[in-house]
């Protein structure tokens, strides 16, 4: 009884396990070959994923290179374009520049009655000019004559229509002449001051128009009569008050 028990347990422990496991088990256990073979693909698809990784980052930065080129393109594209539309605008304003028209007062002379005539009326002689290529539309204008103590332009000062012109003023290189009335208070005093420096004439106004490309305008004059010599008219006042817009 005794030597079948030896002959039976004879063998390596690990023998024994392995005769003792289950054949079902058995049938999952991979040869060392196998195992060989699975490091190797795993290595080939590693080695093709970083192959296939490195080639996207190149195309990566292709397309960040592309896209920089792009970028510059369109910068480049919007700053001429913005050039052009500089160019254009300015070929404009230089186009309308020389087809509008342009509204200029002039005053030509102060006419004063005799000093003892009290029915005489005075009168302020001037000219308006239209110069340029197309005419002007006529919305409002004013000219007033106002006799005061200083030269300095007055603040405030009658407003009164100016002399009728045509609502469609065409280009008059010649000029319209127009008189401006006022009357005295007092014309023996007055006169005889304007004559001698000691009270001064003040000719204002302005008119306003449209030309042809619906732009409104307008034109301001300020003038004061100078007695000396002959007498003669110079520009008073602020630069707004003989605007030409």
């Amino acid at each position: 009884m005794s030597s079948f028990y030896n002959q039976a347990s004879t063998g390596t422990p690990d023998q024994s396990a392995q005769n003792r496991r289950p054949k079902w088990y058995a049938s999952t256990e991979w040869p060392e070959w196998a195992l060989v073979i699975v490091g190797v693909l795993t290595f080939i698809a590693v080695g093709y994923q970083g192959r296939e990784t490195a080639i996207a980052a190149k195309a990566t930065q292709k397309s960040v290179e592309i896209i920089e080129k792009q970028t510059g393109i369109l910068e480049r594209s919007v700053a001429a374009a913005e050039n052009n539309a500089e160019s254009a605008k300015k070929n404009i304003e230089m186009m309308i520049g020389r087809e509008r028209p342009r509204i200029r007062i002039e005053p030509q002379k102060l006419k004063l009655g005799p000093v003892d005539d009290p029915i005489q009326m005075d009168e302020v002689i001037f000219r308006v000019f239209c110069y340029g290529m197309t005419p002007a539309f006529i919305v409002d204008r004013c000219a007033s004559v106002n006799v005061t103590d200083s030269k300095e332009s007055p603040d405030a000062f009658l407003r009164l229509p100016m002399s009728p012109i045509p609502a469609v003023f065409g280009p008059n290189p010649e000029g319209v002449e127009l008189s401006a009335y006022f009357l005295f208070d007092n014309n023996n005093v007055d006169r005889a001051a304007i004559s001698d420096g000691r009270k001064f004439v003040h000719f204002c106004g302005f008119i306003k128009y449209k030309d042809v490309f619906e732009a409104e305008r307008i034109t301001k004059f300020s003038y004061v009569w100078n007695p000396s010599f002959s007498g003669y008219w110079t520009k008073c006042g602020a630069e707004r008050e003989n605007e030409e817009t």
